[in-house]
C-alpha cells in the first residue's frame, strides 16, 4: 500500500490512516482509489443489486423477504444463524428501496460491523450512502471534563459549560463542516470535529437529521427521554433491531426505575443547601427502611401508590407540583458553586411521575438491598410490550431480527408484535460439508 493516496477529482493527499477511516476524499468527497475499482452494483435487480457479495440463496430469500414486508410499511421478525449475512442483505434491501433507516443495536462491536458493511456497499456500487453513529458523549465528547462523567452528571456538565460559553467546542453547529466523509464512525467524528472546531457528538445529531442511516444503541429509540433530547425522529424511517432477542429485556429496563435510600439522603442534602424542608425526602427513606428485610419483598404497583401517599400524607402529583421549582434552584445553585449541576432531587421526582402515571397490571415494585447492602425500591416493568410497540407502529416498517428469536410466536407474542411476520432462514452453509471436531484435551479449568 502507498503511504498517501491522491484524490483523483481534486488531488489531494490523504493519509492511510484517512483511507482506512473512510474511502472517501475529505474535501471534496471522491471516491478514493488503490488501484481498479470493480463496480458490483447490478442495475435493476433491487437490494441484491447493492448486496456486495456473491449471495446465497437463503440471503436471497431473506433479501426478497425485506423488500416485500418491510419496505411495504410491515413489521419482519427474522431467525437467521450468525455468519448468515444479515446486517448487509438488510441494508442492501433498504437502501435500493430509498429508505431513510435507524439501525438499533446493542454494542459497541455491532455499531463499527454496520457503518463497515455500510462502507462496503459503497465501494463496491460506487454509491455515496451516508451513515452516522449516535453515541453518548462518553464516546463522543471531546472535554475531558465531561467526557469521563457519569451519563446524567456529564449531561448536566455538558448544559452547564455551554450555557456559560465555557466549553471550547462549538456545539451550535449551522452548517455542517466540508469535505464529511459519507460514512461517519465515532473515529471519524472525532477527527473532523477537531478540524473544526466542532463538537462530534454535537455534530453527530447534526448530521443525523439528514442522514440515510443512523446507527444508535437500543435506549436512543425505546427511551423516550433520551429519544426526545437527541432529537431522533421515527417517523418515516424505517427501524432496524439487530440482535433482537434482546428486545424484552431493553423494553423492560427503559420503563423501570429504582429509587435508594442514598439518593433520598443526597437529595435531602440538596434541600437543605436551599433551605426548604426535607420532611418528605426523610419520610420515604423512613418507608424504603421499614420496608426492606434481608429477603426481597414484592408487591403489587396499586398498593405501592398508596402506601407513598399514605407515608407522604399527599398524592403523588401535589408531590410532583411541590418540588418543580426546587428542582431548578438546586441546578442553578450548583452551577453558581461551580460544581456539576446533578440534581438528585430530579431523580426522585422520575421515580414518583412514573409510579403515579404506569398501569398498575404491568407493574411490580421489589424492596430489597443492593450489593451494597442499600435499601432500595425497584419499580419492574413487566411487560416489555409497552416500549417496544408504540415505537415498532411509529416506524415506517420494522426488521427484527437475531440468530435465537425461536419458538416465534411466542417472542412475538411477548413484545406484542403478534401480527408480524415471522420467519425463519436457513443456514447459508452447507451442513453436510461442516466437519465437528472435539478434543477432550482441551478445558476451561483457570491454571
Amino acid at each position: 500500500m502507498p503511504s498517501t493516496i491522491n484524490c483523483p477529482r481534486c488531488e489531494r493527499q490523504h493519509t492511510i490512516e484517512e483511507y482506512e477511516a473512510d474511502r472517501f476524499c475529505l474535501t471534496c468527497g471522491a471516491h478514493l482509489q488503490l488501484g481498479r475499482r470493480t463496480v458490483l452494483r447490478r442495475r435493476g435487480a433491487g437490494g441484491r443489486g447493492l448486496f456486495p457479495y456473491v449471495p446465497y440463496g437463503p440471503q436471497e430469500t431473506f433479501m426478497d423477504d425485506v423488500k416485500r414486508v418491510v419496505c411495504s410499511g410491515g413489521v419482519l421478525i427474522a431467525e437467521a444463524c450468525n455468519g448468515f449475512g444479515k446486517t448487509a442483505a438488510v441494508l442492501s434491501s433498504l437502501l435500493s428501496a430509498e429508505r431513510p433507516i435507524i439501525y438499533a443495536t446493542r454494542t459497541h462491536e455491532q455499531v463499527r460491523q454496520v457503518l463497515a458493511e455500510v462502507s462496503t456497499i459503497n465501494d463496491r456500487s460506487g454509491e455515496r450512502f451516508t451513515a452516522v453513529n449516535l453515541a453518548s458523549r462518553q464516546h463522543l465528547c471531546l472535554n475531558p471534563e465531561c467526557r469521563d462523567l457519569p451519563r446524567r452528571d456529564s449531561q448536566e456538565l455538558c448544559r452547564a459549560l455551554r450555557e456559560q460559553g465555557e466549553c471550547p467546542w462549538n456545539a451550535d453547529i449551522q452548517e455542517l463542516p466540508r469535505g464529511l466523509p459519507p460514512v461517519l464512525t465515532q473515529r471519524s467524528l472525532m477527527m473532523v470535529s477537531r478540524r473544526a472546531n466542532v463538537c462530534p457528538y454535537y455534530l453527530a445529531r447534526k448530521v443525523s437529521k439528514t442522514c440515510r442511516i443512523v446507527v444508535v444503541p437500543y435506549p436512543y429509540v425505546f427511551n423516550d427521554r433520551v429519544r426526545s433530547g437527541v432529537g431522533l425522529e421515527l417517523l418515516g424511517r424505517t427501524l432496524v433491531c439487530d440482535e433482537g432477542h434482546n428486545l424484552d429485556k431493553v423494553g423492560q429496563d427503559n420503563m423501570s426505575d429504582t429509587l435508594s435510600e442514598v439518593v433520598l439522603n443526597i437529595a435531602s442534602e440538596e434541600l437543605k443547601a436551599i433551605k426548604t424542608s426535607t420532611k418528605h425526602m426523610q419520610t420515604l427513606a423512613r418507608h424504603l427502611r421499614e420496608q426492606t428485610t434481608e429477603k426481597p419483598m414484592l408487591k403489587r404497583a396499586e398498593t405501592l401508590q398508596r402506601e407513598l401517599e399514605l407515608a407522604l400524607n399527599s398524592g403523588l402529583y401535589d408531590i410532583l407540583d411541590h418540588y418543580e421549582e426546587a428542582v431548578e434552584k438546586i441546578r442553578n445553585l450548583k452551577k453558581v458553586l461551580g460544581d456539576t449541576p446533578v440534581c438528585y432531587l430530579n431523580g426522585v421526582m422520575t421515580f414518583l411521575e412514573l409510579v403515579a402515571k404506569s398501569s398498575k397490571d404491568k407493574y411490580v415494585a421489589l424492596y430489597h438491598r443492593d450489593r451494597r447492602g442499600v435499601n432500595t425500591l425497584d419499580y419492574r416493568c413487566l411487560d416489555p410490550a409497552l416500549a417496544i410497540k408504540p415505537i415498532v407502529e411509529e416506524a415506517k416498517g420494522a426488521m427484527i431480527m437475531s440468530g435465537t428469536l425461536s419458538p416465534l410466536d411466542l417472542f412475538a407474542e411477548i413484545i406484542g408484535l403478534e401480527d408480524a411476520v415471522k420467519k425463519t432462514y436457513p443456514p447459508i452453509q452447507n451442513t453436510e460439508k461442516i466437519k465437528t471436531v472435539i478434543d477432550p484435551t482441551v478445558t476451561s479449568t483457570f491454571r
